[in-house]
């Protein structure tokens, strides 16, 4: 059994946000060289706000674009994991794709507020590795990782159904994984 560890990132920036916020900022900085101080002053505040929010939302789309991809009914499949290579990698890392719903329902679970559980893919390595991300904040952008598998963790996305009982939903998500698409994320990230 490979060893595996859980990647945190409640407190690491969205690195997608910076760089598009030094892009903008050096085209703003050149754009206004030649302005008075409080002009250049209040363009500077809307950039960042304006990169704050589309931080926000960027995240929020890329993360909810892998999310509802990630999703299929038990009558097209859903939960099945079948024999493959994904398979294969998930007993190599973590034992039985038990030990890493134990692992990832764990870690899901540990959120403080709003967040993503994550499974991913490490480039580096060449490995399975479970994540945590704050927010919105993008798992690529933030870990490295590939993202194969993401848990949203945010109350919109159970408390209809579960009320505030989070273990709940992350017992019941593993019913509807659509592992069809997980596993091909997986063998487009090792290619």
């Amino acid at each position: 059994r490979r060893s595996s560890s859980t990647v945190r990132t409640e407190s690491c920036p969205c690195l997608l946000g910076i760089v598009l916020f030094c892009l903008i900022f050096f085209a703003f900085r050149r754009g206004v060289h030649h302005c008075t101080p409080s002009f250049i002053s209040f363009h500077y505040v809307f950039l960042l706000v304006f990169v704050l929010i589309l931080v926000h939302a960027g995240g929020g789309h890329i993360n909810h674009s892998i999310f509802w991809k990630n999703l299929c009914s038990p009558k097209e499949g859903g939960g099945v994991l079948e024999d493959g290579a994904l398979k294969n990698e998930i007993n190599a890392t973590f034992g039985s794709l038990e030990n890493l719903q134990t692992k990832l329902n764990t870690a899901s679970a540990g959120v403080q507020g709003s967040g993503w559980g994550w499974l991913g893919f490490d480039p580096t390595s060449k490995s399975l590795k479970i994540a945590t991300c704050a927010n919105q904040d993008p798992l690529q952008a933030t870990t490295g990782l590939v993202p194969l598998f993401g848990i949203d963790v945010w109350e919109h996305a159970y408390y209809l159904q579960y009320k505030n009982v989070r273990p709940d939903y992350l017992k019941a998500i593993w019913g509807v994984v659509n592992w069809k698409d997980v596993e091909a994320r997986f063998l487009k990230a090792q290619a």
